[in-house]
């Protein structure tokens, strides 16, 4: 039973990962976290 739940949340996971992906989400998140780490130095 333990090994089944292990595959279902594995497949949720790429399937989380590949819907992200389809939308564009990588970009507002790479987007995103620059914005961060330049308000974090000091520049932004």
């Amino acid at each position: 039973m333990k090994k089944k739940s292990q595959l279902w949340l594995w497949l949720l996971a790429v399937l989380m990962l590949l819907l992200g992906l389809y939308r564009g989400e990588s970009e507002l998140v790479l987007a995103k976290a620059a914005h961060i780490c330049l308000e974090c130095i000091g520049i932004g």
